[in-house]
């Protein structure tokens, strides 16, 4: 094997075309890689390599590794060198404060502790003297083009053990079993407190429109606005605003030329900063221009002032009062979920249905403040679970209710989600199987397995439970 003896990079290393992907791929493969230990020598067991991530932070999420005898759960960090920890200012940002095991390809010269922003020191491990292939081969028996779209993560334990010798009818029938628990489960969280139905479909509209990094404090910040009763819409907006962070230094230097920009700045400077609580900043990682917070937060503000929404949950039962039988005996939907759809408000305004944010020119097309993709989760994840809990068990038509609105669930289908193609892979590795998580039904139930069991035990199934029940059974 070519090395340099412990040294960092010589000019042999320069020639060989290596990037932090290829890092990556060796350590998600692991089969180049033998008798690991750590910069101070002791024993590395990788149980699992972790998740590959696709976003910002940490290269790998929910790893589980063993370090001189040491069970460990959390981030990997690599890189070529492991100076590129401080180069990309890790040591300073609390994404990485989970990170168990920093990874570098060469063995540096000189090696200076590593911390983390919370100024704890991590365990470093240079792969370099533990490669079972000479490093100029490492280009040439890595193809970066497979990695991470097919196996960002192993199929898990159920893969082979349950899922591969289920029948498509038994896998179904199992994912919506525990999809009807999850919208239960749903239905119970939005109706928070002593809250009617009407003031939860409020409240889950807002909790959707936070998406899943801002959801809890978007449903906080609604609450929030609902009892401070401010006098306008400008107001509104100016307080979630700067309740938000959006007021800061260097964001009023960058949309400065924005005159509305400057208005809610003023209204928020001259009522609101000096008695405002706790800024929380959003996450703003991965999120389109229009789907930024921003909107968003511009979204709470007219619903705060929409009294039409608490009664949007009456008119979701009337409307399937109205429509259940008929659609069940004819298996037609498409028309229910239609009407369903347009229950969902559309917010008018000048500015934002022609400005994605503070940008001087406006947008080509028509911007809604509630777009497909977002009415979409509201439905899947607001108005069906909100009707299914509302729902009789029992009675003279109670389990025909149930059954009709399982029936118009199948036919819904499930929208694109990074999520989602990872629990196909966690389920069913390369079987045709992961087809049947092209329904919405399904998938939900997936999503309600993984919270059962995977996240658990997510670094590397060991010790989960799910596969001897589903033996048992």
């Amino acid at each position: 094997m070519s090395k340099c003896h412990g040294h960092e990079p010589c000019s042999n290393h320069k020639e060989i075309f290596i990037t932090e992907r290829h890092i990556q791929a060796l350590w998600l493969e692991q089969k180049y890689l033998s008798g690991l230990k750590t910069s101070s020598g002791e024993e590395i067991v990788v149980r699992s390599p972790g998740i590959w991530n696709l976003g910002p932070g940490p290269d790998f999420q929910k790893a589980h590794v063993i370090i001189g005898g040491v069970e460990k759960h959390g981030s990997i960090e690599l890189h070529l060198s492991e100076e590129s920890w401080f180069h990309h200012h890790h040591h300073k940002d609390p994404h990485y404060n989970d990170v168990i095991l920093h990874v570098a390809l060469w063995t540096p010269i000189h090696s200076k502790p590593i911390e983390n922003q919370r100024g704890s020191f991590l365990t470093k491990l240079w792969l370099e003297p533990f490669l079972t292939i000479p490093i100029a081969k490492i280009a040439q028996s890595i193809d970066l083009d497979l990695y991470p779209y097919k196996q960002f993560v192993g199929a898990g334990r159920c893969a082979e053990g349950v899922f591969r010798s289920m029948s498509d009818r038994d896998a179904t029938e199992l994912f919506e079993d525990a999809a009807d628990k999850r919208m239960l489960h749903k239905a119970w969280f939005l109706q928070y407190g002593d809250t009617s139905e009407s003031d939860s479909a409020a409240a889950g509209i807002a909790k959707a429109a936070g998406y899943k990094n801002n959801a809890t404090l978007f449903l906080d910040l609604f609450i929030e606005l609902g009892k401070r009763q401010l006098p306008s819409e400008e107001d509104r907006i100016a307080w979630l605003l700067g309740k938000t962070g959006f007021f800061s230094d260097q964001l009023r230097k960058k949309w400065k030329k924005s005159a509305y920009y400057g208005q809610l700045c003023d209204v928020w400077d001259a009522r609101y900063r000096d008695r405002s609580e706790t800024i929380t900043l959003p996450v703003l990682t991965q999120i389109r221009p229009f789907n930024h917070p921003i909107r968003r937060l511009v979204l709470l503000a007219k619903m705060a002032a929409d009294r039409s929404l608490s009664r949007l949950f009456e008119r979701l039962k009337s409307l399937w009062n109205s429509s259940w039988l008929q659609a069940s005996k004819k298996n037609k939907w498409g028309g229910f979920l239609k009407q369903v759809n347009e229950l969902i408000p559309s917010y008018e305004d000048e500015y934002w249905n022609t400005h994605f944010l503070f940008e001087e020119g406006t947008a080509s097309e028509h911007l809604s403040l509630i777009g497909g993709d977002l009415r979409s989760s509201i439905v899947i994840n607001v108005l069906l679970p909100l009707l299914r809990a509302s729902l009789p068990e029992d009675g003279e038509d109670g389990g025909e209710q149930v059954a009709a609105l399982k029936e118009c669930y199948r036919t819904i289908k499930a929208p694109a989600a990074g999520k989602t193609k990872y629990l196909v892979h966690r389920f069913f590795g390369d079987s045709p199987k992961g087809e049947l998580l092209k329904q919405a039904y399904n998938v939900q139930g997936a999503y309600q397995v993984h919270y059962d069991y995977c996240i658990h035990y997510e670094a590397s199934c060991e010790g989960c439970p799910f596969v001897d029940l589903h033996r048992q059974r």
